[in-house]
């Protein structure tokens, strides 16, 4: 799992990491166009199934 900064919420980046079988956690505080510019990441998102949660630890370092 990548976790990335909200910088990195780009349709293009889910996509190419799809195709790679990569799975990724991107923090996002825009809800940006996706696919052909007629919906958003969010509602693209919404319709798709969990594939399961995780429970990740951070300490200050």
């Amino acid at each position: 799992m990548h976790v990335v900064g909200r910088e990195s919420n780009i349709y293009e980046l889910y996509c190419l990491a799809e195709e790679l079988g990569k799975n990724f956690h991107v923090r996002s505080c825009v809800d940006r166009l996706a696919e052909d510019g007629s919906t958003t990441i969010a509602r693209v998102m919404a319709k798709l199934p969990s594939s399961g949660t995780r429970e990740v630890r951070f300490r200050d370092a």
